[in-house]
């Protein structure tokens, strides 16, 4: 866990003002879910490639997904 802290120590008899600012990380934050994250933030990247914004090619993945689905459920049905 990283503690930062800013500010310092009012100078003078009378002084004007002061401040200090205490920072305490938050360590799920900062080594779990940042990193998670970027990793799917990374991936999502990779996948832009099947993206090209025309229906007919989305229309096609839905069918081949479909497929697939219908296939491995009915692969499930017959070892039984």
């Amino acid at each position: 866990m990283q503690i930062r802290t800013a500010g310092g120590l009012p100078e003078g008899i009378f002084p004007a003002e002061a401040h200090f600012e205490k920072h305490v990380g938050d360590m799920a934050g900062e080594r779990l879910l940042v990193p998670a994250w970027r990793r799917f933030l990374h991936a999502a990247h990779h996948l832009r490639v099947i993206q090209h914004g025309r229906m007919q090619l989305y229309l096609v993945y839905i069918l081949a997904t479909l497929v697939a689905l219908v296939l491995w459920q009915l692969s499930g049905a017959m070892r039984r």
